[in-house]
């Protein structure tokens, strides 16, 4: 019992901060936070493409902390068509573009996004898949917020507070699937982008079209 209940407090506390580290893009239903984000072309990507995320150091210097290419988007029924299981699932998901949480068993009975995406660690010293994040472009290319990860294939315990750290040394790199809950009735499927740097400037944010 209390590992369940540790496991709610846990999963509750990742929701609060994910709404933290994302506050000030554009939310569902119409609500925008503090500052709005628009899908900028010129960071704009195609499945295939090689993808940088940079991050800013002193003065004019940047790092390169990872590559990524997204080889593959692919929307299934439901998680066990992807072949995921239920245990593989994060037991409550976020979903702002609706507003609402998600409970596994839900997620079981509905759409799943899964991504085939190969990861280089350049420079990291953390590896967190939590920094992919779904978004869809509205209005005039405004950001809108769909949701984090609730499933990769690299995540050993869903109930682990380390669950989205993956262990990749310098120079390493990984073939990994990343999927998402998703409703296909309130998202407009040929505007959904994954992206890569929300919350750490519009300038070091990469887009990549994910055609569905």
């Amino acid at each position: 019992m209390f590992h369940r209940n540790y496991s709610f407090i846990f999963c509750i506390a990742l929701i609060l901060i994910s709404i933290t580290a994302c506050s000030k893009i554009s939310k569902g239903k119409g609500k925008t936070i503090e500052q709005k984000y628009y899908v900028n072309q010129e960071r704009e990507f195609q499945l295939g493409d090689i993808v940088e995320k940079k991050e800013p150091l002193q003065g004019n210097e940047e790092n390169i902390s990872i590559r990524y290419t997204v080889n593959q988007a692919t929307l299934y029924n439901n998680p066990t068509e992807a072949s995921v299981r239920k245990e593989e699932i994060m037991p409550i998901i976020e979903y702002p573009k609706s507003g609402v949480l998600v409970s596994v068993d839900e997620a079981m009975n509905s759409p799943m996004l899964i991504l085939d995406v190969m990861v280089t660690n350049v420079n990291s010293e953390d590896c967190n898949i939590s920094i992919f994040q779904l978004v869809e472009k509205g209005k005039d290319n405004e950001v809108i917020w769909i949701g984090s990860p609730c499933y990769y294939s690299e995540g050993k315990d869903v109930e682990s507070p380390e669950y989205y750290h993956f262990p990749l040394l310098p120079a390493q790199s990984v073939n990994m699937k990343i999927g998402w809950y998703i409703n296909p009735d309130d998202c407009d499927l040929g505007k959904i982008y994954l992206t890569d740097n929300l919350n750490g400037g519009e300038e070091y944010t990469s887009y990549v079209n994910l055609k569905l």
